[in-house]
């Protein structure tokens, strides 16, 4: 799931995307789509405020945090993790 995510530069995590869009745009059922505490560790990996997240009464977990990434880098991934959860959801 996270590889889907992944800098845009490689192409591992451009076919992820494109698959698991596939498999949830497909009807397919799938037991788990997204659970809540990778969505967290993504927002965090993302650059997301831990105080934020603790304000909605979400637990973030802090050590998931990574360096600071590019605004470009972000943005797609941004778009994937939306195109995901919303693919996911249906």
């Amino acid at each position: 799931m996270i590889s889907a995510l992944s800098d845009h530069k490689w192409r591992l995590p451009e076919a992820a995307f494109h698959l698991l869009l596939h498999i949830w745009n497909s009807g397919l059922q799938v037991r788990e789509a997204f659970p809540v505490s990778l969505v967290l560790r993504i927002l965090l990996r993302l650059g997301a405020d831990p105080s934020v997240l603790t304000t909605m009464g979400w637990t973030a977990d802090v050590n998931g945090r990574n360096k600071a990434i590019d605004m470009e880098t972000r943005a797609i991934a941004i778009y994937r993790l939306v195109a995901l959860l919303t693919a996911s959801a249906r």
